[in-house]
């Protein structure tokens, strides 16, 4: 529990050519951002969570979507040279399993399980530019995530935005070095603007998402 602060800067000057625009080469590459988190007990084992994250890159976009972002949304569709992103859970454990002394056998260190069902909300704004690419991630297709509803700053610079809810389960076996992360989350802004279906993202991982 508490609340974390932390940021980090980086600055890239390639020696190869560039793959970060499309038509240029030789561009260096400058990232900055911030990170806030703040977790608090509610109750006994019951917690609340919350980050705020937010950066700069100059030279390439920050893929925002899936996950240790905005969960729900396919990868690569949401993302931004500029970011704000910003992500609340609620957890609410649902079993806890002691195993230091079962079946008068006593294990060698006490083995303690806990798993959790979380429920989240996630969002983000970000300024793009569709002549940039994402560093270290291909689009598998053309980004025409809420196309119709961006705000354009100029000819190829745009404002836009995304926002997800969604549930997962967090195994937390106390005796070993990683959780067991499983989450679903439902884009929310494609149903309600575009009336269409909304994409859900899966993730399984073996660490927190922040």
């Amino acid at each position: 529990t508490g609340n974390l602060l932390t940021g980090s800067l980086s600055f890239d000057l390639p020696m190869v050519e560039s793959d970060y625009y499309k038509n240029q080469a030789f561009i260096p590459q400058f990232s900055i951002n911030a990170t806030d988190v703040y977790c608090k007990k509610v109750y006994k084992d019951y917690a609340i969570k919350a980050r705020a994250f937010a950066g700069y890159n100059f030279g390439y976009l920050t893929n925002l979507s899936g996950d240790g972002a905005v969960r729900g949304l396919p990868l690569g569709s949401f993302s931004g040279f500029g970011y704000a992103l910003a992500n609340i859970e609620a957890s609410i454990p649902v079993m806890y399993i002691d195993l230091y002394d079962t079946a008068n056998y006593t294990h060698r260190q006490k083995v303690t399980y806990l798993m959790y069902v979380n429920l989240f909300v996630d969002g983000g704004l970000a300024f793009s530019n569709d002549d940039m690419k994402v560093r270290d991630y291909e689009y598998l297709e053309k980004n025409t995530y809420l196309k119709d509803f961006r705000c354009y700053l100029d000819d190829k610079n745009y404002f836009t935005y995304a926002l997800s809810a969604g549930a997962g389960i967090t195994f937390v076996p106390y005796f070993l070095h990683f959780v067991v992360r499983i989450d679903v989350g439902v884009n929310i802004l494609e149903p309600i603007l575009e009336q269409k279906t909304p994409s859900i993202g899966l993730t399984v991982s073996f660490n927190d998402m922040f």
